[in-house]
Protein backbone atom coordinates (compact mmCIF):
# COMPACT_ATOMS: atom_id res chain seq x y z
CA UNK A 1 0.00 0.00 0.00
CA UNK A 2 3.00 2.55 1.14
CA UNK A 3 4.49 2.45 -2.71
CA UNK A 4 1.60 2.71 -4.44
CA UNK A 5 0.89 6.15 -2.31
CA UNK A 6 4.61 6.89 -3.00
CA UNK A 7 3.88 6.33 -6.54
CA UNK A 8 0.70 8.33 -6.79
CA UNK A 9 2.20 11.14 -5.58
CA UNK A 10 5.78 11.19 -7.72
CA UNK A 11 2.90 11.29 -11.14
CA UNK A 12 1.23 14.48 -9.14
CA UNK A 13 4.68 15.97 -7.82
CA UNK A 14 7.87 16.00 -10.37
CA UNK A 15 9.97 16.68 -7.58
CA UNK A 16 8.46 14.17 -4.92
CA UNK A 17 11.32 11.60 -5.24
CA UNK A 18 13.63 13.62 -5.19
CA UNK A 19 12.97 14.89 -1.25
CA UNK A 20 11.82 11.89 0.28
CA UNK A 21 14.36 9.35 2.33
CA UNK A 22 13.38 6.12 4.05
CA UNK A 23 15.28 5.30 7.52
CA UNK A 24 16.95 1.81 6.94
CA UNK A 25 16.48 -0.94 10.16
CA UNK A 26 15.73 -3.72 8.80
CA UNK A 27 11.91 -4.09 9.36
CA UNK A 28 8.26 -2.43 8.53
CA UNK A 29 8.36 -0.94 5.76
CA UNK A 30 12.48 -0.45 5.40
CA UNK A 31 12.80 -3.63 4.86
CA UNK A 32 15.00 -5.31 1.81
CA UNK A 33 11.84 -6.61 0.31
CA UNK A 34 10.13 -3.00 0.22
CA UNK A 35 13.25 -1.43 -0.12
CA UNK A 36 12.67 -2.34 -4.17
CA UNK A 37 9.33 -0.54 -4.41
CA UNK A 38 9.87 2.25 -2.64
CA UNK A 39 10.42 5.63 -4.56
CA UNK A 40 12.99 7.39 -2.70
CA UNK A 41 16.75 8.66 -3.04
CA UNK A 42 17.90 9.20 -0.08
CA UNK A 43 18.29 5.77 2.81
CA UNK A 44 19.34 6.70 6.83
CA UNK A 45 20.58 4.07 8.36
CA UNK A 46 19.88 4.09 12.17
CA UNK A 47 22.31 3.99 15.23
CA UNK A 48 20.58 1.31 16.80
CA UNK A 49 21.73 -0.79 12.55
CA UNK A 50 25.66 0.48 13.88
CA UNK A 51 25.72 0.47 17.33
CA UNK A 52 28.89 0.92 19.09
CA UNK A 53 31.33 -0.70 17.76
CA UNK A 54 31.14 -2.96 14.39
CA UNK A 55 31.67 -6.63 14.27
CA UNK A 56 33.43 -7.62 11.33
CA UNK A 57 29.69 -9.67 10.74
CA UNK A 58 28.09 -5.54 10.96
CA UNK A 59 30.96 -4.20 8.35
CA UNK A 60 30.05 -6.77 5.91
CA UNK A 61 26.28 -6.64 6.26
CA UNK A 62 26.84 -2.42 5.93
CA UNK A 63 29.33 -3.15 2.95
CA UNK A 64 26.69 -4.88 0.85
CA UNK A 65 23.52 -2.60 1.76
CA UNK A 66 25.90 0.25 1.21
CA UNK A 67 26.59 -1.89 -2.42
CA UNK A 68 23.22 -2.04 -3.24
CA UNK A 69 22.05 1.10 -2.50
CA UNK A 70 24.73 2.95 -4.60
CA UNK A 71 23.66 0.81 -7.21
CA UNK A 72 20.29 2.07 -6.91
CA UNK A 73 21.89 5.08 -7.04
CA UNK A 74 20.54 6.11 -3.59
CA UNK A 75 22.39 8.35 -1.12
CA UNK A 76 23.45 7.24 2.30
CA UNK A 77 22.69 9.05 5.56
CA UNK A 78 24.41 7.14 8.62
CA UNK A 79 23.10 8.56 12.06
CA UNK A 80 24.05 8.46 15.53
CA UNK A 81 27.63 7.84 14.85
CA UNK A 82 29.49 8.33 17.95
CA UNK A 83 33.31 6.75 17.09
CA UNK A 84 36.08 8.39 14.79
CA UNK A 85 36.29 4.17 13.70
CA UNK A 86 33.02 3.28 13.06
CA UNK A 87 32.95 7.32 11.00
CA UNK A 88 36.25 6.07 8.90
CA UNK A 89 34.68 2.84 7.90
CA UNK A 90 31.52 4.64 6.77
CA UNK A 91 33.60 7.08 4.66
CA UNK A 92 35.62 4.63 3.26
CA UNK A 93 32.40 2.84 2.46
CA UNK A 94 30.61 5.26 0.69
CA UNK A 95 28.32 6.88 2.64
CA UNK A 96 27.47 10.78 2.14
CA UNK A 97 26.69 11.80 4.94
CA UNK A 98 27.64 11.21 8.65
CA UNK A 99 25.61 12.44 11.50
CA UNK A 100 26.05 12.13 15.35
CA UNK A 101 27.73 13.05 18.93
CA UNK A 102 31.27 12.36 17.33
CA UNK A 103 30.56 16.10 15.41
CA UNK A 104 27.79 17.99 17.98
CA UNK A 105 25.90 17.17 20.76
CA UNK A 106 22.12 18.70 19.88
CA UNK A 107 21.88 22.27 21.34
CA UNK A 108 19.66 25.33 21.24
CA UNK A 109 19.20 27.72 18.47
CA UNK A 110 21.01 30.29 20.27
CA UNK A 111 24.11 27.99 20.05
CA UNK A 112 23.54 26.82 16.59
CA UNK A 113 23.48 30.71 15.33
CA UNK A 114 26.55 31.17 17.65
CA UNK A 115 28.30 28.10 16.07
CA UNK A 116 26.88 29.16 12.03
CA UNK A 117 28.32 32.46 12.38
CA UNK A 118 31.80 31.38 13.96
CA UNK A 119 34.74 31.86 11.23
CA UNK A 120 36.12 28.13 10.73
CA UNK A 121 39.55 27.77 12.62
Amino acid sequence: MASGIFQAASGRFPHFPECFSSAFRGTGYSSLNTLKDLLFNEVKIDRKFLGDSLTENAKIVLQEVFHMLKRMGKSIVCEGVETEDIAEFLKEEGCDEIQGFLYYRPMCEEDFEKLIHTPAA
